[in-house]
């Protein structure tokens, strides 16, 4: 059960940059099509969960040299995940203009599939295959709901929200990389 939280948290975290990036879809979508809101949901989902399949392949297919501690390299491996989102939180800047073009949007969501292409690799060695997909496919699925309805709504999507997104990303993140190292001591 402790294994389902922690990948949940982990997911979740991860899954703040889909939320950021479907709440500028819907703060957008006065100026697109009727359709393209969807086809930018679906486009990002997609690419966020192949990317994802992706490390858990190479993840699976990966020669460790030393079989017993595969799941302290995995713990690593996230460990430098956050840092990486520490360290882009310190120099991101907000833009001013929250409308982008269909291009910015495949661009962002191609810049945010580094996460869960990492994240992929490191599950591999901490849990279920089964459960993997089923957590972060609902991850994936709340955050873009989620993020879309906020963006919407248009006075709650803004630079603040932005950074509680990416604060929340960070800290269920660290959570989850936490209850993962209980895991792995005990």
């Amino acid at each position: 059960m402790i294994v389902i939280i922690a990948t949940l948290l982990v997911t979740l975290g991860v899954a703040a940059e889909n939320f950021i990036v479907a709440g500028w879809c819907g703060y957008a979508s006065q100026y697109f099509k009727p359709y393209k809101f969807l086809l930018i949901l679906f486009l990002l989902f997609t690419i966020q969960l192949q990317v994802f399949t992706y490390g858990l392949w190479i993840g699976k297919h990966l020669i460790w040299n030393n079989h017993d501690n595969e799941k302290w390299i995995s713990l690593i491996l996230m460990f430098s995940m956050e840092l990486m989102m520490l360290l882009e939180l310190r120099g991101k800047n907000i833009p001013r203009k929250l409308i982008f073009s269909l291009d910015d949007f495949i661009f962002i969501s191609l810049l945010t599939a580094i996460y869960p292409f990492v994240l992929g690799i490191a599950l591999q060695n901490l849990c279920e295959p089964k459960i993997l997909f089923i957590v972060i496919i609902s991850s994936i699925i709340i955050s873009l709901i989620f993020g879309w309805f906020i963006g919407k709504t248009k006075k709650l999507f803004n630079k603040y929200c932005i950074r509680i997104a990416n604060y929340f990303g960070i800290i269920v993140v660290f959570i989850g990389i936490i209850l993962f190292l209980n895991l792995i001591q005990h």
